[in-house]
């Protein structure tokens, strides 16, 4: 096993620094605790994280995509057999293909893209990259973050030094404040003037050779939906919760969406929120969702994570 995944249960107070009051310092010591459980007393998956770094390593390697040439099946919970046997007749059908062997973020890796890597392999070096004002004046949402995401398997860490046999790109962290909500949302800063620039070398308007269009539902297309379901109908409206952080990214892929908090490494293994190429993804696969669906009898329209249907008042509750 890597140095980088080396127990020390010392280094686990550098991942919390408490400020404020009291109810502050409980609540953020408590988050602390929460990721000394995780790593540190057996209950994070360090076995899953090794393997991840050895397909990474492989697939890199390939100097191809995973779904072209590895074919590695990722280790997300998404019933792929369920997506194959419901799109059999989609016209999209590389997204089952995708489903199993991840999605490619999209980076175009050349001379001057590749120049952003950074070896990490000293501490010191890990201790110098800064986040935002966002992250750093709100420590113990961070530590609730990464306590969720370690649980969901959607971050691996935290590392000590860069765990891969080359470079990686740490973005900065960032967070805004979630509408309706006292929570804040967590942001990877890919576009970052201060030189790491992800987003910068992925094209916008193509993914996989492929032109890209997201356009917004229309009013009309609802009242087409309301005019065909008739008088009385029942309008309904779901979103698709944590639909980025469901998403898994190509394996090799992994070294490009790292961040730092407080001296340690973590990687995303799913869209991160800050992508670029994340929502023409996510709009990719609740397109098939809701083909899915319409296959299934019922009307639908949707746009990124969120889905809109007009039913019978019959019907209505088993559509929604």
């Amino acid at each position: 096993m890597k140095d980088s995944l080396k127990r020390d249960n010392s280094n686990m107070k550098c991942l919390s620094k408490n400020s404020g009051n009291k109810k502050e310092k409980d609540s953020s010591e408590a988050c602390k605790n929460d990721l000394c459980k995780l790593v540190y007393e057996g209950k994070y998956d360090v076995l899953k994280t090794d393997k991840l770094l050895h397909d990474h390593d492989l697939v890199f390697k390939s100097s191809k995509l995973n779904f072209e040439d590895c074919k590695i099946k990722t280790l997300s919970k998404i019933n792929v057999d369920y997506f194959k046997l419901m799109l059999s007749d989609y016209s999209n059908r590389e997204i089952c293909k995708l489903l199993e062997f991840e999605f490619p973020i999209g980076f175009h890796r050349n001379k001057e893209s590749m120049s952003l890597l950074r070896d990490f392999k000293v501490q010191k070096e890990v201790l110098q990259v800064k986040n935002h004002r966002g992250a750093v004046e709100f420590p113990n949402d961070m530590e609730k973050y990464l306590v969720k995401e370690l649980t969901k398997g959607a971050i691996i860490g935290p590392f000590h030094v860069n765990p891969f046999d080359h470079g990686i790109i740490l973005s900065p962290l960032n967070t805004v404040p979630k509408k309706d909500s006292t929570e804040r949302r967590i942001i990877l800063d890919l576009s970052s003037a201060g030189g790491t620039g992800v987003n910068e070398f992925i094209d916008k308007d193509n993914y996989l050779g492929e032109p890209v269009s997201l356009t917004y539902p229309r009013v009309d297309d609802l009242v087409l939906l309301i005019k065909k379901k008739g008088s009385g109908s029942h309008l309904f409206k779901r979103d698709l919760a944590w639909a980025y952080r469901q998403i898994p990214i190509d394996i090799g892929d992994t070294f490009l969406v790292g961040f730092a908090w407080n001296g340690h490494i973590f990687f995303d293994i799913v869209l991160s929120m800050g992508l670029r190429s994340a929502a023409q993804i996510c709009q990719r696969l609740t397109n098939a969702i809701a083909y899915i669906y319409r296959s299934l009898g019922f009307d639908i329209i949707n746009y990124l994570d969120d889905f809109a249907g007009v039913e019978s008042p019959e019907l209505s509750s088993k559509a929604f």
